[in-house]
């Protein structure tokens, strides 16, 4: 089982704009990472509300992004 700590740094090494380039390598490189996102999700709720959080950060940087120690 994976801790927060490390979800939360596979959040922050995810590229959360795959979707966008042009080259099909990134994209399917983003969408494998994002599919396995996703798979570890399913285990935790914690870790849902993680993702969910920190990715509404990343496409509205307005709201800052999530701290760790909110999670623990």
């Amino acid at each position: 089982m994976i801790t927060p700590t490390e979800f939360y740094a596979m959040l922050e090494q995810h590229d959360w704009f795959y979707s966008y380039s042009d080259d099909h390598r990134v994209w399917t490189a983003g969408n494998e990472a994002n599919r396995k996102l996703q798979s570890i999700i399913q285990e935790n709720d914690v870790l849902t509300r993680m993702y969910v959080d920190y990715s509404k950060s990343v496409h509205n940087p307005d709201l800052g992004k999530p701290v760790l120690e909110d999670y623990l």
